[in-house]
């Protein structure tokens, strides 16, 4: 089958005047910003307390208490950390850390609920943990073995979950993306990329005692619950659903309302302390507002300065965090006022060399405990706050800040009016060129594709071979070692083949890929390099020595795909290459053949063997 796939230069000096305009840009310009640019807002006073490391891979989520964190990530740990009670400064970087807990599958969320920590795994599963001293005991696995058993007998409890596959609706057949917990901690809500919602029982039995199947038309990325008892989902169908459980009928969840404003796929929830703000982010870098109670929200306008997606949000009293893909987190402060509410970025906070993936916060009270009831008091006077943001790079860092109380400023927009961004003071920037802004592979996709066969892709390797990398760019007029040296730095690319299925129709795809070495702009500008490698591309057998050497090369890339679920049937490709072009400075392309491209010669800051 004849391939081609394109690569674009990461980290283009080229590229930053363009994210620079799309961390500046409107988003969303139907709705108002609640972040005016003048005046600049109350002075904030913040510092990094801690960075703290015991994960491998990605930190997913964060779980908060009122001496200890709880602490998940992809490569299937929870981390307890626990620091002196009488510590003025909650954690250090002494703070003592011990896996509670471990499971072969990523952890995808945690909830605690009581003596209980809940956790959400990718291979579909939802594990109940009891609290200890040290290691916790695994308490039940959800579905429960009698939960299967019960749901087993009648037909009727079977759900088609693909083509010519069923299982019963207590299951989740993909990953649980996410928790949540009714306000008196007896119902759990799980949401996750199999587009179902389910509720649990959450002591005792640990029944599964409602379900819909379908609940939106894509992947579910966030769950919410109000003290009301709504129950809000986020979907990367770029829709918000508000849930609820009818009077006399606990076991049926029955959809109330939609809010639909995003544009792309929505990543988080959070909710203010009494129900009536909910916030939601996607990936077209907003934060959307929507006021009121229950199903009767509508959104008020939109919280702006990301250049990246949005992929996690935390609330605690009068203050929001949201974290993106821009590797910051940004922290906002709402005031109500007679016209409705104003919203100031208060403080951009940076370190991360990763997306941040997840985020908590808690108002500390006078003792140095932080916990969950203080947050809504150190509203109330200028107080402290504990901000814990877990990274794309597996740090977690904890962030001191000092909120004092903010002055009168003008109140927010009308509606429909739109305002130029200050970029100086929506954005946190010191100087124009002080931003860390991400890589051009935010252009491509690194969130879960659920309904889309992800290839993992092998470019053609030389065994036996020890293979060069060069981690700064090569001089222009070197084509093969450019071409070679942009092939290493990248993990993705967009692979365009002949559709079989489509009837001969050509068809692109964002594919994961690994040329044997682990890596570590405007897409027209000449300076910007662009690499297509055409060719066969065709199948490798997993019997064969090759097989073994491609799987350690996407592992040191992608190391997630190890517990990428069996049954998704995922295989591995490689590409014959056939012919190069080449595309980094001005002048027009460069053909160069295979040959050039594998033994181009290239300064060795570090080599890797793929014997």
């Amino acid at each position: 089958m004849w391939a081609t796939f394109l690569l674009l230069e990461p980290d283009c000096s080229a590229c930053k005047p363009l994210k620079r305009r799309l961390s500046e840009s409107l988003s969303l310009p139907s709705l108002p910003s609640l972040n005016p640019s003048p005046p600049p807002p109350p002075p904030l006073r913040h510092h990094l307390v801690a960075t703290l490391r015991a994960h491998s891979s990605y930190v997913s989520s964060l779980a908060p208490l009122s001496t200890s964190l709880y602490s998940g990530s992809s490569d299937g740990s929870i981390v307890l950390w626990e620091w002196d009670p009488l510590s003025s400064s909650g954690p250090t970087t002494t703070t003592t850390s011990s896996v509670a807990a471990a499971a072969k599958s990523p952890v995808k969320a945690l909830l605690v609920v009581g003596d209980l920590v809940f956790s959400a795994h990718h291979d579909h599963k939802i594990r109940v943990w009891r609290r200890g001293r040290s290691r916790h005991a695994l308490r039940a696995v959800l579905p429960t073995a009698r939960d299967r058993a019960l749901s087993l007998l009648l037909p009727a409890n079977y759900v088609r979950v693909r083509r010519h596959k069923s299982r019963t609706w207590v299951h989740h057949v993909d990953a649980v993306s996410a928790l949540a917990a009714s306000r008196d901690g007896a119902r759990l809500y799980s949401a996750s990329w199999d587009r179902a919602l389910k509720a649990w029982r959450a002591r005792g039995s640990f029944r599964c005692v409602a379900s819909v199947a379908r609940a939106h038309d894509d992947a579910i990325n966030a769950v919410a619950v109000s003290p009301d008892g709504h129950i809000y989902t986020a979907s990367a169908d770029a829709k918000i659903k508000v849930w609820r459980e009818l009077p006399g009928r606990p076991t049926t969840l029955a959809l109330v309302a939609t809010l639909d404003r995003h544009r792309s796929a929505v990543n988080a929830l959070a909710l203010s302390d009494d129900g009536s703000v909910l916030y939601s982010g996607a990936c077209d870098r907003c934060v959307v507002v929507w006021e009121g109670f229950g199903a009767n929200k509508a959104p008020t306008g939109a919280l702006r300065g990301h250049a990246g997606p949005i992929l996690c949000l935390a609330a605690a009293g009068d203050l929001l965090c949201s974290g993106s893909a821009d590797q910051t987190v940004r922290v906002w402060r709402r005031a109500a006022e007679e016209k409705g509410c104003r919203y100031s970025c208060l403080a951009v906070l940076e370190g991360h060399v990763g997306g941040i993936k997840s985020l908590a916060v808690a108002g500390e009270s006078a003792s140095g405990n932080c916990t969950a009831a203080a947050a809504a008091a150190a509203a109330a006077a200028n107080s402290s706050y504990l901000v814990y943001s877990g990274g794309m790079d597996g740090d977690i860092k904890v962030w001191k800040i000092f909120a004092p109380l903010p002055k009168e400023e003008p109140c927010l927009e009308e509606e429909g009016q739109t305002d130029k961004i200050n970029p100086n003071i929506q954005n946190g920037k010191k100087d124009e060129e002080g931003e860390n802004l991400e890589g051009a592979n935010v252009f491509f996709s690194s969130y879960p594709l659920p309904n889309s066969l992800l290839l993992r892709l092998l470019p053609h390797l030389r065994l036996r071979r020890r293979s060069p990398l060069r981690q700064s760019k090569p001089d222009p007029s070197d084509a093969a070692a450019t071409a070679r040296w942009l092939a290493s730095q990248n993990s993705w690319g967009v692979l365009s083949t002949i559709s079989s299925d489509l009837g001969g129709t050509p068809f692109g795809n964002v594919v994961s890929y690994s040329d044997g070495l682990p890596g570590q702009g405007h897409p027209e500008n000449p300076t910007c390099a662009k690499l297509t490698l055409t060719g066969k591309l065709k199948l490798v057998d997993v019997q064969s020595a090759e097989a073994e050497i491609a799987q350690s090369a996407l592992f040191s890339k992608h190391p997630e795909m190890k517990d990428w679920p069996e049954d998704h049937n995922f295989q591995i490709f490689k590409l014959d290459i056939e012919n190069i072009f080449l595309i980094d400075w001005f002048g027009g392309p460069k053909p160069l053949t295979p040959a050039q491209y594998l033994d181009a010669g290239m300064t060795l800051l570090s080599r890797i063997s793929v014997e």
